[in-house]
């Protein structure tokens, strides 16, 4: 019944990662369409600082995935945040070549 496993502190980081992620795509593409789709310097360095947090939020879950002694929940959940993330972004990238 007890177990000597924890939360990994990369699974939480990667998560929280995920999260932020998700607020600075949804800030980027809501002001982006409320600038009648004039991309100014504050909207694309939010993009980019999304990119940056799916990139670094994915490569902490794997960390944390591979790691025996520890719960997944965290490590799963951030991977998946972060790969929406990266996910809307390629699809906005998608979209605009449209």
């Amino acid at each position: 019944m007890f177990t000597d496993k924890r939360h990994s502190r990369q699974g939480v980081l990667s998560c929280v990662l995920g999260v932020c992620g998700i607020f600075a795509l949804i800030y980027g593409v809501v002001q982006v369409f409320l600038n009648d789709g004039a991309v100014k310097n504050a909207q694309l360095w939010s993009l980019m600082l999304a990119a940056v947090y799916a990139a670094a939020g994915i490569a902490l879950a794997v960390y944390a995935l591979v790691r025996a002694d520890t719960f997944r929940f965290f490590s799963v959940l951030g991977m998946t945040l972060n790969i929406l993330v990266l996910t809307g972004l390629v699809g906005l990238f998608i979209w605009g070549l449209r």
